[in-house]
């Protein structure tokens, strides 16, 4: 909109044309001339504040609502106008306590902001600090009604300068392997960072010592760029106009415009951030259906609880005490590092007394979001073969799997995982409804994927089950010259 309206539109040619032509009583002067001449008129503080509509989207979604509610009775006062100047809503800053997202993506800008102050004499400095500066464009950070946060190709980009600023000053060969400990996102929890010339793995124990951040160096991608599904105080609009349709209103665009009709039955909510190698422990008639709508039912305390970690030179070991049902249950969960491209994943589960016995599921969750996202250049193959309907925004349950690809042709990256027995896969597309300019619309964030194996409970023997994760460059091929030009739209 801006390039359209003011270089398309010529705005800001005829702006600097009136400039010029306004004669004497316009003097144009640079910041340093004017205040060589002129003093100070007094002292101010800025506070992190923005436009009204920027306060009213960084607020929590109850917040949010009531902001917005009360903003359309104080316009119908009479003297509302000389009261809405005092009415900003919620601060800049809290979008990072709004969208966890942001504030790692924010907290990730700072960490590689003082790696490269901490090379700051490396030849390559210079380099790294204009990544590091395009990382730093505002847009991905926040929400509005230009997508912002809500657009993942955004965020890619943001990733994409940082892994490419922090590749320069890293300069890890060969084999090499990082394993630092850091507090990255300053919520007085340490994560976990192991690091080879290919491949980034960012774990916090804290959040179900899980996998929070998998970058895929060598391509500069962040492979978990997932964005969880948040509520948002304007959801409540959309639930009201589809409402309004079932009781037999005209059309839902009467009231809102939306970009699809429906769109109010894509509004699921997520409990917790979306990442990878969380643990759900599931009973034998949960669904699919249930669990990607955000209602299935965990048996356990491990998907979103504390896990200890133990850190030596290439595995991390991360342990939880806890309950399944009436089960104390111990879960080890052993990460190592192979080659520089790829990682092993071993759990070993030690369960107590249940009683009469628990029959449940065991799974094992991964959210992912390639460079190519859900275009006709990704898909998944099972057991070496693709299934139809298998694209990365495809929804299913597949049996028997031994192995498993993504693959992106449109970044030239494959992901693969083999499991040390066949399991059963769940995947559905993880996707956000947000209000944009044009209206709500719906968009892919990623793909969740559930390994699933059959668990019985107490375990007479250790439960043990293992996966390798593999992540390679592939030739590059784009599907859309295969599509006629007449059907791309």
């Amino acid at each position: 909109w801006t390039d359209w309206r003011v270089l398309e539109e010529g705005w800001i040619v005829r702006f600097l044309g009136k400039i010029e032509g306004a004669g004497g009583w316009i003097k144009p002067v640079t910041f340093s001339e004017y205040m060589e001449k002129e003093g100070p008129l007094g002292r101010v503080y800025l506070p992190t504040a923005s436009y009204m509509e920027m306060g009213e989207w960084a607020l929590f979604p109850e917040a949010s609502g009531d902001y917005a509610r009360l903003l359309k009775e104080i316009k119908s006062w009479r003297d509302g106008e000389r009261i809405l100047r005092f009415l900003q809503g919620g601060t800049w800053r809290n979008f990072l306590a709004k969208y966890p997202e942001a504030d790692w993506m924010h907290k990730r800008m700072l960490d590689v902001s003082g790696k490269i102050e901490r090379n700051k004499d490396k030849d390559v400095s210079g380099a790294a600090l204009r990544h590091l500066y395009m990382a730093q464009c505002n847009d991905a950070y926040w929400h509005g009604i230009f997508g912002g946060l809500y657009l993942p190709h955004l965020r890619a980009h943001i990733y994409e300068n940082l892994l490419k600023a922090e590749t320069l000053v890293d300069n890890l060969k060969g084999d090499e392997v990082s394993v630092r400990t850091i507090d990255i996102n300053a919520d007085t929890c340490e994560e976990v960072v192991i690091s080879t010339e290919d491949l980034n793995l960012f774990f916090s124990p804290a959040m179900g010592g899980s996998l929070v951040e998998m970058d895929w160096r060598k391509g500069y991608a962040n492979l978990s760029n997932t964005l969880s599904r948040w509520s948002e105080g304007y959801h409540m609009k959309l639930k009201e106009a589809g409402r309004e349709v079932e009781e037999g209103a005209r059309s839902i665009h009467d009231g809102v415009v939306s970009k699809e009709e429906g769109l109010e039955r894509h509004l699921k909510f997520d409990s917790v951030r979306r990442t990878s190698l969380r643990e759900h422990f599931l009973g034998e008639d949960e669904t699919l259906e249930r669990l990607s709508a955000g209602e299935g039912e965990e048996l356990g305390d491990f998907f979103n609880g504390l896990y200890g970690a133990e850190v030596t030179d290439k595995r991390l070991i991360l342990s939880r005490t806890g309950r399944v049902r009436d089960c104390a249950l111990k879960v080890l969960k052993e990460v190592r590092m192979q080659l520089r491209d790829s990682f092993s994943v071993g759990y070993r589960l030690e369960g107590g007394n249940a009683g009469g016995g628990l029959k449940a599921r065991f799974g094992v969750e991964m959210n992912l979001c390639l460079p190519g996202c859900n275009g006709p250049d990704s898909s998944c193959e099972f057991n070496g073969l693709p299934e139809d309907g298998s694209g990365m925004g495809s929804k299913g349950e597949t049996h028997g799997v031994a192995d498993m690809r993504l693959v992106d042709r449109f970044s030239g990256l494959k992901v693969s995982f083999v499991f040390d027995r066949p399991v059963t896969v769940w995947r559905y597309p993880v996707e956000t409804v947000s209000l944009s300019e044009a209206g709500f619309e719906r968009n892919y964030q990623g793909s969740a994927m559930v390994f699933l194996l059959p668990l019985a409970l107490p375990c007479k023997d250790p439960f043990a089950f293992s996966f390798s994760v593999k992540v390679e460059t592939i030739e590059k091929e784009d599907c859309w010259r295969k599509v006629p030009s007449a059907k791309r739209s």
